[in-house]
């Protein structure tokens, strides 16, 4: 006969693989964005073309360190299944005969399943730490967070970065709940290995073992094989996944200072008006990235499970208080760098959520019977638990809706091509449509992010030039931020002939603003 906590535990575990595979559905929607002409994201291309030329060329050296290669190693597995799909069953030649996009589309999957997987180790965490309805309701904080959702479907690191740090966070938990067994060590290292070769932040995901074996061990035996182990587990899966980190040292080197120094400089439009970006992300994840609801709850959960078990709250908010303060000291403000705290964030949420349903039951004990108690606590706790994530839900909804909108640079790519007369040479920044790619009538010059404020002297040699409002808004709309840039962008728009604009109206039409100019003589 199974025991009412039994049944508790599967009926939770079946509800939380439901939302999981709710989540599952909602983020696949989204890889079809820019489908079929063009890749519209600006990061995937770092990784799936040098996937492509390592499936090609064989050459397992991508020259590139600005990211670790563990997710480049991954795309690359997949883009040769890929290739070998195509050739047996649909006759395609060779990967270079076949539309870039569907190798595009494949890593997207990808990292849908890694993202619905945190989903569902969200959940493993909540049960191990308080309970299965605590794990349950984590579960359904962050399948519908924004911050995650948005960057579970396109081609980059920091959904991989989540999923794996989320497990080495796991292993710690059951260090310090499950007993300290060596497999929890040693899995904890090589998850946290996975994180730092996903992204060079995972290495904070080391922090929790730390602090989950100095919450088991003994003063006099701190030192000890389990937790040497743990630790060697860490670099050694890094060097696995990244193995040219040590074999092209020099390259590795390099990049990291790139990275680096980017960071502490700044990046146009995406940077905090002081040295440091703690204020910022705090609050562009509150108002923005996860909502006001849900962070209140994570608060709450913070201090609840810091009376409770204050061992407990250190071990899981090592990782992502870790994380938080690394990437807020620098200058630059990216969002997407605090997509693996999201998991963290709803795991306190779901923990109150849990005290919450307690409390309310023992409340309600001696004014009702004990199974209308519980079933007027768990719809109490219900109800704020669907209040707290439908802002989310509606926005993440809305969001995968516009990027699936015809975009504005396929609209004007195809313009281009019916209206600019053949041989003009044509200037275009980022974010722009990659006219290049599609046709050979153009004399196509790349001036890069926000090119006019860089070579403004490269214009005079150009017939045509298309500009994105992803770029010189972020400029524009800042000018007391960056007064000689958007003076440049609007004296160029006032000298030149704007002949033809591409405006989105989030109905018909997606993407940023595409401006095309007929350069002055």
């Amino acid at each position: 006969m199974i025991e009412p906590q039994q049944r508790i535990d599967r009926l939770c575990r079946l509800l939380a693989l439901a939302v999981a595979t709710a989540a599952f559905a909602l983020r696949f929607k989204g890889v079809w964005f820019g489908y079929p002409p063009l890749a519209m994201h600006p990061d995937e291309g770092y990784l799936v073309y040098r996937a492509l030329r390592i499936i090609q060329l064989g050459d397992l050296n991508p020259r590139f360190f600005n990211y670790p290669t563990l997710n480049l190693y991954l795309f690359a597995i997949l883009f040769e299944g890929v290739a070998l799909w195509n050739r047996l069953i649909l006759g395609s030649p060779n990967v270079a005969g076949m539309p870039v996009m569907d190798f595009f589309i494949a890593a997207r999957i990808l990292v849908v399943f890694m993202s619905t997987a945190t989903i569902y180790v969200t959940y493993e965490m909540g049960r191990r730490v308080i309970h299965p309805v605590a794990g349950l309701a984590a579960a359904t904080l962050i399948a519908p967070a924004f911050l995650h959702v948005s960057n579970s479907f396109v081609a980059t690191v920091d959904s991989s970065l989540a999923l794996w740090s989320s497990l080495a966070v796991l292993m710690s938990v059951l260090i310090y709940a499950d007993g300290a067994r060596r497999h929890y060590y040693v899995l904890s290292g090589v998850f946290a290995g996975l994180a730092l070769g996903s992204k060079y932040t995972g290495l904070l995901s080391v922090v929790p073992l730390i602090i989950a074996h100095l919450a088991v061990t003994k003063r006099n035996a701190l030192l000890n094989k389990n937790f040497v182990l743990g630790l060697l587990a860490v670099p050694i899966t890094f060097v696995l996944t990244t193995p040219y980190a040590v074999l092209d040292y020099e390259s590795f080197r390099a990049s990291v200072s790139f990275e680096q120094a980017h960071y502490s400089t700044g990046h146009a439009g995406a940077e905090s008006s002081t040295g440091t970006s703690f204020l910022p992300y705090a609050k562009l994840l509150a108002l923005d990235g996860y909502g006001v609801l849900p962070t209140l709850l994570f608060l709450g959960g913070v201090i609840w499970l810091s009376v409770k078990d204050y061992r407990m709250a250190l071990i899981l908010l090592g990782f992502p208080l870790s994380l938080f303060l690394f990437v807020g000291g620098y200058k630059v403000l990216f969002m997407r760098n605090l997509v693996a705290i999201v998991p963290f964030l709803a795991l306190c949420g779901g923990i109150l959520l849990y005290a919450l349903l307690s409390w309310l039951k023992n409340w309600v004990s001696g004014r009702l019977s004990t199974l209308w108690g519980s079933v007027t606590a768990y719809g109490l706790v219900g109800i704020l638990l669907c209040v707290s994530v439908s802002g989310q839900l509606v926005r993440s909804c809305r969001y995968i809706h516009l990027i699936n909108l015809p975009d504005t640079r396929v609209a004007s790519l195809l313009w281009i091509t019916k209206n600019l007369p053949p041989g003009s040479r044509i200037g275009r920044e980022h974010y722009t449509p990659p006219v290049e790619k599609l046709t050979d009538d153009y004399e196509v010059v790349y001036l890069g992010y926000y090119g006019l404020t860089r070579f403004p002297q490269s214009v005079a040699h150009l017939d045509y030039v298309v500009l994105s409002s992803t770029d010189y808004d972020r400029f524009i709309s800042s000018p007391e931020d960056y007064p000689r840039e958007a003076e440049l962008y609007q004296t160029f728009f006032a000298e030149n002939q704007l002949v033809k604009e591409f405006v989105p109206d989030s109905v018909t039409l997606g993407g940023p603003t595409i401006r095309i100019y007929r350069v002055a003589r």
